[in-house]
């Protein structure tokens, strides 16, 4: 997995482009300001930077040598790079540091089986009052040439996402239809499922 994401990444161009996800925009005003956020399959660093912009200080988790790379030189000529930290590790293994403000997956999609440890991880991750930000394909997206797994235990629905974040309260979910445009990697009429939701004490 690792390596066809290296040789997807090492390119000049950014795949996902270079301007945030349109979902993170909407809700980033809930994360405490300043506050410490951790980007989960951040890759090539849109979001992060993004985020750092804002006066954010986060962290970066890739499984792509290639992707991070390009992050962190990327946060270097953008003045950035006290503000964003990047990791190469798998999810799957990677310890994550309690007190975040804020947890985001933006299209880091996981098999099942990894995905609902990680995500047992993010629930015990977050600060009291922190935010878990998600944005995934739903299985309708398949076959649509439009982005996203094909894979249909890669992909999440409403009736899933719950019961793997016990916990976090919902503040926001839904499926829905929306055309995206993130690069050539993202492009087209999707189905989408958008989460938030928060630690509470």
């Amino acid at each position: 997995m690792a390596n066809r994401w290296d040789e997807r990444y090492n390119t000049k161009e950014f795949v996902f482009g270079t301007q945030p996800n349109d979902y993170l925009c909407q809700v980033v005003q809930h994360i405490k300001p300043g506050g410490k956020v951790l980007s989960l399959g951040e890759g090539e660093g849109r979001n992060a930077i993004h985020l750092a912009k804002l006066g954010f200080q986060v962290d970066c988790v890739d499984l792509s040598i290639e992707g991070v790379k390009k992050l962190n030189e990327w946060a270097k000529q953008e003045g950035l790079q006290d503000k964003v930290k990047a990791f190469v590790a798998d999810l799957e293994a990677y310890e994550m540091k309690p007190g975040y403000d804020a947890i985001i997956s933006i299209w880091c999609h996981m098999p099942s089986s990894v995905r609902v440890k990680v995500h047992a991880k993010v629930v015990k991750s977050l600060a009291i009052g922190g935010y878990f930000i998600l944005e995934a394909y739903t299985p309708k997206n398949i076959g649509r040439g439009t982005g996203g797994p094909q894979d249909a235990d890669r992909v999440l629905t409403a009736d899933i996402l719950p019961d793997e974040l016990t916990g976090l309260k919902t503040v926001k979910m839904e499926e829905l239809e929306r055309d995206i445009h993130e690069g050539g990697g993202h492009n087209g009429m999707s189905s989408v499922i958008q989460y938030l939701g928060v630690k509470q004490a």
